[in-house]
């Protein structure tokens, strides 16, 4: 190494990038060149070679290779990212590193910032598969399968060259296998272990940088919109379905929302799409911009609430032996029904839209769902996890449940049966996942028709599940059961004024306040794991792995409580659920992304870590994992719930009048 070349930086590659970005603030000098072009590697102090933000990332050329090799024998210090520099070290082709994550083999000199067994987690990455490396290589991170922890420390493996993440190979030459190069993009978690790694890294070159710049430049890119109000956030959620691109019309001025955003974070940040057309994702965010056009007034938020509903009506089953019938989507379910989906996207969407308008020209639809539903009801009031035709002239269809063996919850394969048949016995599924918004359905129309078998079949199922509580079978997890309980409940209660009932009500309600966090959000948790996506490693997958890892599921358990604690405030009067609604809402205000990327700003993804203050969870499902944002599960039934607080002077007396209703058709009930 020349003297008076300190603190000069050679970058190879892109200078475009994320890294290259952070490194060019910690040296005095930093240049640029291509690979393999002529320079004079020993001129330099360090050198980068930075090949993650590259399609194939870098190969040097032998003679580029030897003039390295020949300024690290000098001195000079080479970081290799996602490239191939020296003939020592081998790689094979790249490889996703979807479910294997880098764990820290040890604390080490320049990487004290690090604990041995810290997880840390890349989203949907590549790394090159290493072939050999020298025995006497240090590794700093280590690639584990689905390691077991989440903010807690993993096991540490046995040191294995060929799974190799991060590792000092000699003393001059550090290198990582995976792409670095845009972690702001790529969105790499937990935020405060990959800043010190950089910070050490940027140290180790012998630039300055603090965890806390890195960690800026983090939050800069997306982070939580802490402090804002619910006004405020209920504006941004309604931006998001159009900045993400999510509407589609036609030309008879029908609309469609797509499922939302998915959980995959690709290496170069980019954002995919669920197409899904789905008719629960469709029904509520109709339902959250009918409100929201109560809200504000906004006129086009009243013709994408029309146009979603003329596209919801249009996915019900108008005539032949399975009338009634409401497909699931366009796509995957189209001849199934699942009737917490149908309760959520056909039934409570219209059945709000009539009472706030006046309008009964959905009667008629209404009542042939609710029919059919019932029609495949058991005789506990419960019906299986879904319902499948494959002859629209038969009566015939196959179902499949969830039973609980070895200890576990688990989903059975597909069995023939037939509509009367499943009628006429019962079918033993206390699964608030799969038939509590059902139920809850049921009561809201029971009231509104005055159909005291609706109220009958509510009842009965509410109890079947109350029976089995707190051992229902589970999906997820206890926590998401709670969630989904209490607003069946407290309609069930609204509408017969039944104590018993309230008993219900009040069980789960204070169950649920077991797992709430000092910031707001409730914690998932699962007693005994049972639920079927419960420490899953394959398929459809929980978020935390331990009870008590402090993570939030915004997709399938605390995005149902803002609708619920109104609806239990105006059924009971109690202030406990008026306060703990304004307590989820100021969450839930407080945990809106906050993002330069169109697509995520405005936008709630699954998994809020409580402790940390970002998206963070496990991230071992397939399909929906961390990062995805789920336009009707998520953004707008967050969004209904938020409303339903803030339009409560205008919805509290509707629903309060169907106490008057109910109870005054039917005394006792």
């Amino acid at each position: 190494m020349s003297a008076g070349n300190e603190r000069r930086l050679l970058i190879v590659g892109n200078c475009e990038s994320d890294l290259a970005n952070i490194l060019c603030g910690a040296f005095a000098e930093v240049q640029f060149a291509p690979a393999n072009a002529a320079v004079d590697y020993a001129a330099y102090s360090a050198v980068a070679v930075l090949g993650g933000n590259l399609p194939d990332g870098i190969t040097l050329l032998p003679s580029a290779r030897c003039a390295l090799e020949h300024a690290r024998r000098q001195g000079v210090r080479v970081f290799a990212e996602y490239s191939r520099v020296t003939d020592e070290v081998s790689f094979a082709n790249p490889v996703p590193t979807q479910f294997s994550r880098p764990v820290c083999m040890g604390a080490t000199e320049i990487f004290s910032g690090l604990q041995p067994g810290d997880i840390l987690d890349e989203q949907w990455n590549e790394r090159l598969p290493v072939q050999h490396v020298r025995p006497s290589a240090q590794p700093i991170l280590q690639y584990v399968d689905r390691p077991d922890g989440l903010t807690q420390t993993a096991s540490l493996p046995e040191k294995n060259g060929r799974d190799f993440a991060l590792w000092l190979e000699e003393e001059c030459l550090l290198i990582c296998t995976f792409r670095m190069d845009t972690f702001l993009r790529a969105r790499f978690a937990p935020r405060r272990t990959w800043c010190a790694l950089i910070a050490a890294l940027i140290a180790w070159l012998g630039g300055d940088c603090s965890t806390g710049q890195i960690y800026q430049s983090m939050e800069d890119y997306c982070t939580f919109s802490r402090g804002q109000t619910i006004s405020g956030a209920l504006t941004r959620a309604g931006q998001w379905f159009q900045r993400a691109n999510l509407l589609a019309w036609d030309a008879e001025g029908s609309c469609a929302v797509l499922e939302g955003v998915s959980s995959r974070v690709l290496p170069d940040g980019s954002v995919l799409l669920n197409r899904q057309i789905r008719t629960d994702c469709m029904g509520t965010t109709a339902l959250f911009f009918l409100l929201q056009s109560l809200r504000t007034g906004d006129e086009q938020a009243r013709k994408i609430s029309e146009g979603l509903f003329s596209t919801v009506r249009g996915m019900q089953v108008a005539q032949g032996t399975h009338r009634g019938f409401v497909r699931g989507s366009l796509g995957w379910w189209g001849s199934s029904s699942y009737q917490d989906d149908t309760a959520r996207g056909f039934l409570f969407p219209l059945l709000i839209r009539r009472m706030l308008t006046g309008d009964r020209t959905d009667d008629e639809r209404l009542r042939s769902s609710l029919a059919y539903l019932l029609r495949t009801t058991g005789q506990d009031g419960l019906r299986p996890n879904q319902v499948e035709y494959t002859d629209p002239d038969s009566d015939v269809v196959w179902m499949a449940t969830t039973v609980k063996r070895g200890g576990k919850w688990r989903h059975t394969q597909p069995q023939r049966t037939t509509c009367g048949e499943l009628r006429n016995r019962a079918v033993h599924n206390p699964s608030a996942h799969y038939n509590a918004y059902y139920l809850g359905a049921l009561a809201l129309a029971g009231a509104i028709f005055l159909d005291d078998e609706y109220i009958a079949v509510a009842q009965k199922g509410l109890a079947a599940i109350m029976q089995a509580y707190p051992d229902t079978a589970r999906e997820h997890s206890q926590t998401q059961e709670c969630c989904r309980l209490l607003m069946p409940l407290a309609l069930l209660y609204l509408v017969t004024g039944n104590p018993k009932h309230r008993e219900w009500l009040e069980r789960v309600a204070e169950d649920l306040e077991t797992w709430a966090h000092p910031c707001g959000g409730y914690m998932e948790w699962d007693e005994g794991y049972t639920g079927v996506c419960s420490r899953s490693s394959s398929g459809e997958s929980a978020i935390y792995l331990h009870n008590g890892d402090p993570v939030c599921d915004l997709l399938y358990s605390a995005n149902w409580l803002p609708q619920a604690f109104a609806i239990a405030y105006w059924a009971t009067g109690a202030e406990k659920y008026r306060e703990r609604w304004e307590r989820m809402a100021r969450f839930l205000a407080d945990v809106q992304i906050k993002s330069a990327q169109p697509a995520l700003d405005g936008g709630w993804a699954r998994a809020v870590n409580l402790e940390l203050g970002e998206v963070h969870g496990i991230n071992n499902d397939s399909d929906w994992a961390c990062w995805t944002i789920e336009s009707g599960w998520t953004v707008a039934q967050i969004g209904v719930g938020l409303l339903f607080g803030v339009l409560a002077p205008r919805l509290k007396p509707l629903f309060l009048a169907l106490r008057e209703l109910a109870v005054g058709h039917k005394p006792g009930c």
